[in-house]
C-alpha cells in the first residue's frame, strides 16, 4: 500500500540544518479549489465538512463546498464508487478536462475515510494546499472494527473538561487516522449528574450528542456498561434492566455494548451470562442490530471453565463477541482457542497505562515509576506496533482500545493506522502522526522527537542522553510561532521536560545518598551521633528543587495545557485531578528517587536501641545492606540489570503482557521503603517465579535471605529444585523485613540451584530481594539475624 511517507520521500527535500520539510515545488496547487460531493447523505456532508475544516486548521485556507461547481477552479470531488472492500477508497489526481482530485469511496464510510486520508496526503502549510500530481492511492482496512474508548467521567485527566466542540474535533482526528468506532465510558450510571468539577454537560447529554454525531458520520458508537450490582436478586435485576433500557433509549445511534466481567464488577459467570441474555433482549428492543459483548476479566480458572463451557453448551446467538481484556487470567491464544469459533474475539488493549497494567513498560526505571506513575504521557510507537502485530491473528473481532485521556493519543494512532496497513513500521507511523497533527513542515522533526520520548524511558535515566536531546527538540518545536498553541506539541514538550526533571533528580539524589552512606560508614571512626547528623544533612540537600528554572517551565506549561485542553497534572487547584494516580505528575515531583525514605526511617529507630553497639550494628546493616559475603550473590529482582539469577520463561517480544514470565511490579506506596521493596519481580495468575544459580560450591552450606514485598501481599511456597521445600505456605510479613532460610545441602550438591515460588493466594507471586550466602562467609552485620528454617508461627 502506498502511504504518505513513500510519497514524501520521492518529492520532498529536507532542510537538514533545521530538520524541517521544504515545500514540494513540483506539487499542484489546490488552494483555490472547490469541494464537491455527489450525494446528499449525512455522511457525505460530514466528510466534506471534515475536509474543509481540517484543511483550514492546517493551512488557513477555507475551501468552499459546492454541489454544482462552476468556473475553472480545481475540484476536490467526493463520491461513492461501484463497490469494493467495505470502507475502502481510492484517491487520484486527474488533469483532463480539468484539474480534479477525486476521492472515491467504496461506500459512504469509504468516502469519510478517503476524506480523512486526503488531509494526510496533502501538503498543508500557511496559505499552502498542495497535492502530488502523481497521487494514485487505493486503500482498504485490514481490520473491520477499529475503535477507541473515550471516557466522560471524573477519573479521567482531560476528557471531563471538554465541551461538545472539543469532542467533535478529537473525533475528527480519530477519523483522519482511520478509526471507525468510538466507545463511551461514563461510569456505572450514565445518568449521574456532573461528577467532576470540570464537566460542562451531564453524562446523559454527552452520551446522546456523541451518539448522534457518530451516527451522522456513519460510524459505530459503542457503550461501555459497568455491572457493579448484584443481579442475582430478582428485584435488583429488574431495576438494572430498567436503567439500561433508559440508557439505550437515550442513545439514538448504537452499534454495540460491552459489559466487562470484572474491573469493575465481580458478577460470577453463572449469574452474569443468563443476565446478559436478558440485557441483550432489552438492547434489541431499542437497537435490533446492536451487538452485546462480554469479557472474562478477573474470572478465576474455575469461573473461566464455566464461562467457556457455557458458550459451548447454550444457545448464545444473542452474544456478539468475547473481549480479551486486561486482567483476564489466561493468554490471548487460550482465549481464542476456548471461545467457540463462531463467536468473534476482539481485543480491548490497555494503551493508557505504564505500570500495574496489561502491557507495562518493560524494564522501566523505578524513578519513572515513582515520579510519572501509571498514567503519564506515554507515546509508545515501537511497543504497541509490536503488540498489535503479535496478536493480530487472534483478534478476528477487531479492537476497541482502553484509554483514559490524551496521554495515550499517539498509541491510538498506532492501532488505527495498523488497522489499515499492518505492515507499517513504528517510524512510518510516528511520521504520519507528526505530519497530521504537528504539521507537514515539521514532519521529520516531529517523528524524531516522538521516537525520542520512547527512547527516553529505556535504561538508567542518569545515563540516557535521549532525555536532554528530546527536551531540546521539543522545546525548539514549541518555540515555533505556528506551534505555540498546538496542544500536542505542548503535551509532548511537557513530557520531555518532566523526563529531564527525573534525570536530574536521579543524578543529584544518588550523589546525596552516596555521601550519606559514606558518612554512616565512618560511624566507628567518629561516633554514631556525628555520622547520623552528617548523613541526614547529605540527604536533606534533596529538599530544594534540583533545577528551579526547569520546575517553573514544567509548571507554566502545565497551566497552558490546562487552559488549552483541560489537562489535569495535579490534584491541587486549578487542575483538580481526581487523584494522584490519574496523571497528576506534579503531585509526585518531590518524592525521593533513592532509598532516602528508608534510610531516614532506620536512623529514626536508632534512638530506641539499647546500646551504642546495637546502634553501630544497625548502621552497618544500612551501609552494607546488599553485601552477600564472599562467594555469595545479591539480586534486586525488580531492577533490570540487577536480577542476574531471575529466570525469564519467555522474552518480552513473545509475552509483552508478562502472563508467562516475570515483570517489574511497582507499589505506589513509598514511605519508609527501600527501592527494592517498591519495585519487585512479580508473576501473574499462577505462573511460578523462578531463579537459577550455577557454579556454586558443591560442599558449602548456603543460606537464603529473602525480602517479600509488593502490593498483592501474596501467600507463597518456596521449593529448591522443584522437590525440596524451603518454606511452606507463607504470607508476606508485615512490616516488611528479610527472612533467612537454610538451603538443603542436597539442593546445591551438583553446584546448581533452582528456586521456585508458587502462588497459594492473591493475584500473583512477588519477591523483592534475594541473597544467596555461604554459611561460612555470612557478613558480620547479618550474623546476629541468625538462620532459621521455616518459622513455625508463619
Amino acid at each position: 500500500m502506498r502511504n504518505r511517507v513513500a510519497l514524501l520521500i520521492t518529492v520532498v527535500s529536507l532542510a537538514a540544518a533545521q530538520g524541517l520539510c521544504e515545500t514540494p515545488t513540483s506539487w499542484v496547487d489546490f488552494s483555490s479549489s472547490l469541494i464537491t460531493l455527489q450525494g446528499n447523505e449525512a455522511a457525505m456532508a460530514r466528510a466534506a465538512a471534515l475536509l474543509q475544516t481540517e484543511i483550514e486548521e492546517r493551512s488557513g485556507v477555507r475551501l468552499a463546498i459546492s454541489s454544482e461547481p462552476s468556473g475553472e477552479a480545481p475540484l476536490i470531488t467526493l463520491e461513492v464508487g461501484k463497490g469494493g472492500t467495505p470502507e475502502g477508497y481510492s484517491i487520484r489526481v486527474e488533469r483532463s478536462p480539468r484539474l480534479v482530485l477525486r476521492v472515491i469511496g467504496n461506500d459512504l464510510r469509504g468516502v469519510v475515510f478517503g476524506a480523512g486520508r486526503l488531509v494526510r496526503l496533502l501538503y498543508l502549510d500557511r496559505g499552502v494546499v498542495l497535492a502530488d500530481p502523481e497521487m494514485d492511492v487505493t486503500a482498504a482496512p485490514v481490520t473491520p472494527l477499529r475503535g477507541h474508548q473515550v471516557a466522560y467521567r471524573s477519573l479521567v485527566n482531560t476528557f471531563d473538561a471538554w465541551d461538545f466542540d472539543a469532542w467533535h474535533e478529537y473525533i475528527r482526528d480519530q477519523i483522519i487516522l482511520g478509526c471507525n468506532a468510538i466507545e463511551l465510558r461514563s461510569g456505572n450510571d450514565i445518568y449521574d449528574e456532573l461528577d467532576s468539577p470540570h464537566m460542562l454537560s451531564t453524562k446523559t447529554e454527552m452520551n446522546r450528542r456523541l451518539s448522534e454525531l457518530i451516527g451522522e458520520y456513519g460510524l459505530e458508537f459503542w457503550l461501555y456498561v459497568e455491572l457493579p450490582e448484584d443481579v442475582s436478586d430478582p428485584a435488583t435485576e429488574e431495576e438494572v434492566l430498567r436503567k439500561h433500557r433508559a440508557i439505550f433509549r437515550n442513545t439514538p445511534h448504537l452499534a454495540g455494548v460491552f459489559v466487562p466481567g470484572g474491573d469493575p464488577g465481580d458478577t460470577p459467570p453463572e449469574v452474569l451470562m443468563p443476565f446478559l441474555e436478558k440485557m441483550a433482549g432489552v438492547l434489541h428492543e431499542e437497537h435490533p442490530k446492536a451487538l452485546l459483548q462480554v469479557s472474562n476479566q478477573g474470572f478465576t480458572p474455575e469461573q473461566n471453565d464455566f464461562f467457556f463451557a457455557y458458550m459451548e453448551e447454550h444457545d448464545v446467538s444473542w452474544l456478539g463477541g468475547v473481549v480479551f481484556a486486561p486482567w483476564a487470567k489466561c493468554d490471548f491464544a487460550e482465549e481464542r482457542r476456548r471461545t467457540p469459533e463462531s463467536i468473534p474475539v476482539r481485543r480491548y488493549p490497555d494503551i493508557t497505562h505504564t505500570l500495574r497494567c496489561q502491557y507495562p513498560v518493560s524494564e522501566w526505571n523505578i524513578a519513572f515509576g515513582i515520579l510519572q506513575g501509571r498514567e503519564p504521557i506515554c507515546p509508545r510507537f515501537h511497543d504497541f506496533a509490536h503488540i498489535y502485530k503479535l496478536f493480530e491473528g487472534l483478534a478476528d473481532g477487531g479492537f476497541l482500545t482502553y484509554s483514559e485521556g490524551v496521554n495515550d493519543d499517539a498509541n491510538k494512532a498506532v492501532f488505527s493506522l495498523l488497522g489499515w496497513d499492518d505492515t507499517l513500521s513504528a517510524e512510518a507511523m510516528a511520521r504520519e502522526y507528526a505530519s497530521a497533527f504537528i504539521g507537514d513542515r515539521f514532519a521529520e522533526t516531529g517523528q524524531k522527537a516522538l521516537l525520542m520520548l520512547e527512547d527516553s524511558w529505556k535504561g538508567d535515566p542518569a545515563a540516557n542522553q535521549a532525555i536532554p536531546e528530546a527536551r531540546a527538540l521539543w522545546t525548539s518545536l514549541l518555540e515555533e510561532p505556528d506551534l505555540q498553541d498546538n496542544w500536542r506539541v505542548q503535551l509532548y514538550c511537557f513530557r520531555a521536560l518532566f523526563d529531564d526533571w527525573v534525570r536530574q533528580k536521579v543524578i543529584a539524589e544518588r550523589g546525596h545518598e552516596v555521601e550519606a552512606l559514606a558518612a554512616l560508614a565512618a560511624a566507628r571512626e567518629t561516633d554514631w551521633q556525628t555520622a547520623v547528623e552528617r548523613a541526614r544533612a547529605a540527604l536533606a540537600r534533596a529538599d530544594g528543587p534540583v533545577d528551579p528554572e526547569l520546575r517553573k517551565a514544567i509548571e507554566d506549561l502545565a497551566l497552558r495545557l490546562f487552559n488549552r485542553i483541560g489537562f489535569q497534572p495535579a490534584t491541587a487547584a486549578p487542575f483538580l485531578a481526581h487523584n494522584s494516580e490519574r496523571g497528576a505528575v506534579l503531585d509526585k515531583m518531590d518524592e525521593p528517587v533513592t532509598n532516602r525514605s528508608w534510610i531516614e526511617s532506620e536512623l529514626d529507630a536508632l534512638a530506641s536501641l539499647p546500646s551504642d553497639g546495637a546502634r553501630l550494628a544497625r548502621i552497618d546493616a544500612i551501609v552494607h545492606w546488599e553485601d552477600a559475603g564472599e562467594g555469595g550473590s545479591y539480586d534486586n529482582l525488580g531492577c533490570a540489570g540487577r536480577q542476574q539469577h531471575l529466570v525469564h520463561q519467555m522474552p518480552w517480544e513473545s509475552d509483552p503482557g508478562r502472563v508467562h514470565s516475570p515483570r517489574e511490579g511497582v507499589d505506589g506506596r513509598t514511605q519508609g521503603k527501600r527501592l527494592s521493596w517498591i519495585q519487585v519481580a512479580e508473576t501473574l495468575f499462577g505462573t511460578p517465579l523462578l531463579m537459577r544459580y550455577d557454579g556454586l560450591d558443591k560442599d558449602a552450606q548456603y543460606v537464603l535471605r529473602v525480602t517479600y514485598a509488593g502490593r498483592y501481599r501474596p501467600t507463597m511456597t518456596l521449593t529448591a529444585d522443584g522437590m525440596r521445600e524451603i518454606h511452606g505456605a507463607l504470607a508476606m510479613p508485615q512490616p516488611i523485613a528479610p527472612l533467612n532460610f537454610l538451603v538443603p545441602k542436597e539442593a546445591t550438591a551438583d553446584g546448581r540451584l533452582q528456586l521456585r515460588w508458587n502462588l497459594v493466594e492473591k493475584r500473583g507471586c512477588q519477591v523483592g530481594e534475594v541473597w544467596l550466602m555461604r554459611m561460612d562467609t555470612i557478613p558480620a552485620h547479618l550474623k546476629e539475624a541468625g538462620v532459621q528454617r521455616e518459622p513455625a508461627s508463619r
